[in-house]
């Protein structure tokens, strides 16, 4: 009897597994065209001079939300994904070095997607890691994320489709810069709410934000000594 338990275990394991990918396959297949698109096309207006400086406003708005949501999309269905799952159970890797590695993925499609959105809004340029990702830890890595997020959107909101440059350093700080050629002087982003929350949120980990402009070049600087991150997100399990 003790056998068949046994060998019912990994049967229920693999049919969990073959249930929770295929509602990440449904999950991915229902949301994620039609908000790329729906994103796509926002940033497309925001950055339409066709369109008044409030309307551009708010489709940037509305970019930014679909955004978020695409976001948040790609991380259920990473979580869903059987493959790291397997790999844990045969490999004994630790939940830790697992959220790293689906984070250090997530933060390379966030790179290769935000390089596609700015080629389709006539863009030229890239975005470039100098560093090994695997040696930062978990939060600074979704740190860097957001980071990313909010430089990309400012560029898209307030940039001159033209040259743009976004690179993220790892040494004994995380350090990410971006450059970008504005429209006007009036659509600067430093007054805005994007800076001005990405602002409180690099403080809170000691950081600083720097943004100044050269000539026609926006050029933003965030630097966060790595020391304040915390180096294990599970800080609340027990052993």
């Amino acid at each position: 009897m003790s056998g068949e338990c046994r060998g019912e275990r990994p049967r229920q394991w693999q049919q969990q597994l073959a249930r929770q990918e295929q509602i990440a396959s449904q999950i991915h297949d229902a949301l994620s065209a039609e908000l790329s698109y729906l994103m796509l096309h926002m940033r497309r207006n925001a950055a339409d001079p066709q369109f008044d400086e409030k309307s551009r406003a708010e489709f940037a708005s509305l970019a930014q939300n679909a955004g978020d949501a695409l976001r948040k999309v790609r991380d259920i269905v990473h979580d869903l994904s059987p493959d790291e799952q397997t790999t844990a159970v045969s490999t004994g890797v630790t939940d830790e070095n697992i959220e790293r590695n689906n984070i250090i993925q997530l933060l390379r499609e966030d790179i290769e997607h935000s390089e596609s959105m700015l080629r389709d809004l006539g863009f030229t340029g890239s975005i470039s890691v100098r560093g090994d990702l695997r040696t930062l830890p978990t939060p600074a890595l979704e740190f860097a994320r957001t980071v990313l997020t909010e430089l990309v959107a400012n560029i898209i909101r307030h940039g001159e489709p033209a040259h743009y440059l976004v690179q993220i350093y790892i040494d004994s700080s995380l350090r990410i810069e971006s450059r970008n050629r504005v429209r006007t002087a009036s659509q600067l982003p430093h007054s805005g709410h994007g800076v001005a929350a990405l602002r409180r949120a690099v403080a809170q980990h000691h950081g600083t934000v720097t943004a100044q402009l050269d000539g026609d070049t926006w050029h933003t600087v965030v630097t966060v000594p790595l020391p304040f991150f915390p180096t294990n997100i599970y800080t609340g399990r027990k052993g």
